[in-house]
């Protein structure tokens, strides 16, 4: 069976960041390009859970409550969660708020996001399950062939 085209790009983007999972030093026009290709995968992800039946997967992620102090963000009371993740796609999608983690040493931990709807909760995905995701997604099974782009025509 041929891979949906879609699916393709979101394997091309796993592939692409298991190989920078180890990486120290990010520039800023990486970290942008990849902030770029997250908003861009989930938007992939959300687009294909509504074109085919997919399992309900679950993705882990760690909530943190967000509180103000000094003109300071702090994040408290780390809960690791699970969420289903076309209601993660949407969180994402419509985010006010978007931040890098980094270890100690500089290799990129995940990222931190939040919609306004949510705006006291603050929620970090790990990269690596990140690409996890990218990858479940990807090699997923189509049952169904390619559907056909909806088109409209109008006249003059």
């Amino acid at each position: 069976m041929k891979l949906h085209p879609w699916k393709r790009e979101l394997l091309k983007l796993a592939s692409d960041l298991k190989k920078k999972s180890d990486r120290a030093k990010w520039s800023s026009l990486a970290l942008t390009n990849l902030e770029q290709n997250i908003y861009w995968a989930f938007l992939l992800i959300r687009k294909l859970l509504e074109q085919y039946q997919s399992p309900s997967w679950d993705v882990p992620v760690v909530s943190f409550l967000a509180s103000q102090e000094d003109g300071r963000l702090y994040l408290d009371r780390p809960r690791e969660q699970r969420w289903q993740v076309g209601i993660l796609c949407n969180e994402l999608i419509h985010s006010s708020d978007f931040a890098w983690n980094f270890w100690d040493d500089g290799v990129l931990r995940g990222f931190l996001f939040c919609s306004s709807r949510r705006e006291q909760r603050r929620l970090l995905l790990l990269f690596d399950v990140f690409i996890q995701l990218l990858e479940a997604v990807g090699n997923s099974d189509d049952s169904e062939p390619l559907a056909k782009p909806t088109m409209f025509t109008t006249t003059r």
